[in-house]
């Protein structure tokens, strides 16, 4: 067992390498696309674990980090995929209390207030909450998308492809990230304000009795 853990700890340490040499080599602009999502997960192994790993996982995380603030920023006008990547950076960096001192709750909220209410409720956390909770429903998945395919079929009750039957299904994918990302939004303190409404994590925890 001990040999093991050795052979674990030394896996995850190269892998903590390797991925911190990729991110080092991204163009900005592919660079502020994925960095929120890999700090948000490498900050795990900081929080998580101890040793060398902790060791590898901060040096990577603090000089992602240090770029991050250099060269990524959101708009109005910032595509969703790039509003969601700030969300899970600021994230990491309140757990690590690497904010900057302009970082004021104040000024991160009304930053991501602004962005967020450029785009609906569903293209943030998969769908609106509301009308499901009035109507004691939960999301479904699209009745032409076969999963063991991951192919949309136009008009078909029959994947082509497999022969699968197409059906809708419970959301449950769907239903799990709009826990997760309520729960990001709670944690910053920051209102998860849409187009088309607000959410919170109590809005979407109702769902979970169908998981």
């Amino acid at each position: 067992w001990k040999a093991l853990r050795s052979l674990r700890r030394d896996a995850v340490v190269r892998a903590l390498q390797y991925t911190d040499n990729i991110v080092a080599k991204l163009k900005t602009e592919k660079f502020s696309f994925h960095s929120g999502d890999i700090i948000f997960l490498y900050r795990n192994a900081i929080c998580l674990t101890k040793g060398i790993v902790r060791k590898e996982a901060e040096k990577a995380v603090l000089g992602m980090i240090d770029r991050w603030d250099k060269v990524v920023s959101i708009t109005s006008d910032s595509q969703i995929e790039y509003v969601m990547g700030y969300v899970e950076c600021l994230h990491a960096k309140q757990e690590l209390h690497k904010m900057l001192p302009i970082e004021t709750k104040s000024f991160i909220t009304k930053l991501i207030r602004k962005a967020t209410k450029q785009h609906a409720l569903e293209d943030i956390i998969r769908f609106n909450p509301h009308p499901f909770l009035e109507a004691d429903k939960v999301p479904t998945t699209p009745k032409q998308y076969c999963y063991t395919c991951g192919m949309y079929m136009e008009v078909w009750n029959e994947c082509q492809n497999c022969g699968a039957e197409l059906h809708e299904t419970p959301d449950f994918e769907g239903m799990c990230e709009a826990v997760v990302w309520t729960s990001v939004f709670e944690d910053i303190g920051v209102p998860l304000e849409a187009c088309d409404g607000m959410a919170v994590l109590v809005d979407v925890l109702p769902l979970i009795k169908h998981l």
